[in-house]
């Protein structure tokens, strides 16, 4: 039930947002708060030399859940730097400050899905900077600190015990998955469900989450479930493509339209290794940033086109 009573987060932007005043202020809040919170997680790194065990956690109680934020806020102001027409300093100086934290919470499912929102972005802006990429990550990994070298590197290494992890979980998920396929066994089953299975590395045991969205939903709502979630990606894709067809689009709507675009498109990728669906905090700004690009608005209360 909590999880429809999120949705209803998307309907209130999309619906109460009336005007591009109010969209754009929205916006400019988003950044900033992205930048406030990636100054608590610099003071903890400050005080504390960050590792696998102390890791970033910004103003959240567990860094993942941090991290996917400051994915999808960084995600956001990529997107109104690059588009809009008057490139402000400001956003360019916060997009700095939200990936440096990013990197900090040492979170590779939310790097995945920065780097993959960050191509999006890229292809539809202009598709020869994706030649500099390589040169980028040569960049970051001489200059980034070891801690975060050592996550990068650990990205290519299939022995790694996070991934062999995942393994077993999705494997165990699968087989729970062919017992209930049509509904499934219900939110938290594995809780109960766990026991009846061969577990022999104990991670199922341990974490009860498949660490996959698709996997988890196939677990707790079988086909119906998953079908149901995927026709919503599907349907706001569409929303999104009619949005940048519109001739009347300006350049701060293109960049918050292509920024949610990205924005959904790295929550994705990044939920192939983690269940951020099940994550509240990341889903809720998830929610609002899909309801606050597909907001219809009148251009009243002042803004002019080339005044915004």
């Amino acid at each position: 039930m909590k999880k429809l009573i999120q949705l209803i987060i998307f309907f209130w932007v999309a619906n109460t947002v009336t005007n591009e005043k109010q969209k754009d202020l929205l916006i400019k809040l988003l950044i900033i708060s992205g930048v406030i919170v990636s100054i608590v997680g610099f003071s903890q790194a400050w005080s504390t030399a960050v590792t696998l065990q102390t890791r970033v956690a910004g103003t959240m109680s567990v860094y993942m859940t941090f991290a996917g934020l400051l994915m999808l806020v960084g995600l956001i102001a990529l997107g109104r730097y690059l588009f809009n027409d008057t490139k402000e300093k400001w956003v360019m100086v916060a997009i700095g400050l939200i990936i440096f934290c990013l990197l900090l919470t040492l979170t590779r499912q939310a790097w995945l899905g920065f780097f993959v929102g960050f191509l999006v972005l890229i292809i539809f802006w202009n598709k020869k900077y994706l030649l500099a990429i390589p040169v980028a990550m040569i960049g970051l990994l001489l200059f980034a600190p070891e801690s975060v070298k050592d996550r990068i590197f650990s990205l290519t290494d299939l022995n790694d015990w996070t991934f062999q992890a995942r393994i077993f979980l999705w494997q165990g998920g699968l087989k729970i998955f062919q017992d209930y396929p049509i509904t499934g066994c219900g939110f938290k089953c594995v809780d109960v469900l766990h026991t009846q299975y061969p577990d022999p590395s104990g991670y199922i045991a341990r974490h009860r989450g498949m660490h996959n969205n698709i996997i988890q939903l196939l677990v707790d709502t079988g086909i119906l479930g998953l079908g149901t979630w995927l026709s919503i990606w599907v349907a706001y894709f569409l929303s999104i493509y009619k949005q940048l067809n519109k001739k009347t689009i300006n350049s701060i709507s293109k960049g918050l339209v292509l920024g949610s675009l990205a924005a959904v498109t790295g929550f994705l990728a990044g939920g192939m290794f983690e269940t951020n669906f099940y994550d509240s905090e990341v889903v809720m700004l998830l929610y609002f940033i899909m309801g606050l690009a597909l907001a219809e608005t009148s251009k009243k209360v002042g803004y002019k086109n080339d005044q915004l």
